[in-house]
């Protein structure tokens, strides 16, 4: 199965990573729309990768995941991550300065 848009046999390892990671909650960011089909058919595929994925905080279709919604969800949770981890660099930022102060 090709996951974003090129096939598997021009290189099977690299594909493979990218298809693991393609499914990791916020890691894709903006996707293209093969990669959209990829996440909604395994979303469709998977009730545990939809619980990790929050579909249902985000939607009421819960079973059948369309290329649309999972572009969606890449979007929020992209839009979430960065803002997660923006407030955790910000934290360790002023706790590593505010060790040196002392």
């Amino acid at each position: 199965m090709s996951c974003g848009g090129w096939p598997r046999e021009a290189d099977p390892e690299l594909h493979d990573t990218y298809a693991k990671k393609l499914l990791i909650p916020g890691w894709g960011g903006e996707i293209t729309y093969g990669e959209a089909k990829y996440i909604a058919e395994r979303l469709t595929q998977s009730p545990r990768l939809r619980q990790l994925w929050e579909v249902a905080l985000f939607t009421r279709q819960r079973k059948k995941i369309t290329p649309t919604i999972a572009k969606r969800l890449c979007r929020w949770w992209a839009a979430r991550t960065v803002t997660a981890t923006d407030i955790k660099n910000s934290a360790s930022v002023n706790e590593r300065e505010g060790q040196q102060a002392v």
